[in-house]
Parts: structure tokens; sequence; C-alpha cells
């Protein structure tokens, strides 16, 4: 069975998913996406994405 990871980071020489990308945000915040799931479907006006954005979690 296939999941969908719900955090996800990467940096210039990796991509992370899962508990790696979880433990990754302390050190790198701006490049770790928490939640991805929540994400999943939506457009960029959405008011979920729009919140997020504002509470500098995306960018």
């Amino acid at each position: 069975m296939r999941t969908t990871p719900r955090h996800v980071a990467f940096n210039d020489t990796e991509f992370m998913v899962g508990i790696e990308a979880k433990n990754y945000f302390c050190e790198d915040p701006r490049n770790t996406v928490n939640d991805t799931k929540r994400f999943i479907g939506r457009l960029f006006h959405d008011e979920i994405i729009q919140k997020h954005m504002k509470t500098g979690l995306l960018k």
C-alpha cells in the first residue's frame, strides 16, 4: 500500500519525507512542509492555503 507523507523537506542535495523530514524542520523550517495532506487538491487561492502562507508556514 502506498501512503502520502505528512512531512516533506528538501535542501540543496537531498529530498526527505516522513520522520526524517519532521526532524529536519528544527534545522531548516523554511524548506520543510508539515501536514502536506491538508493541501492536496486545494487551489492556491483557497482560504486554508492563504492562511498558512500568512503565518509563514508556506511560501
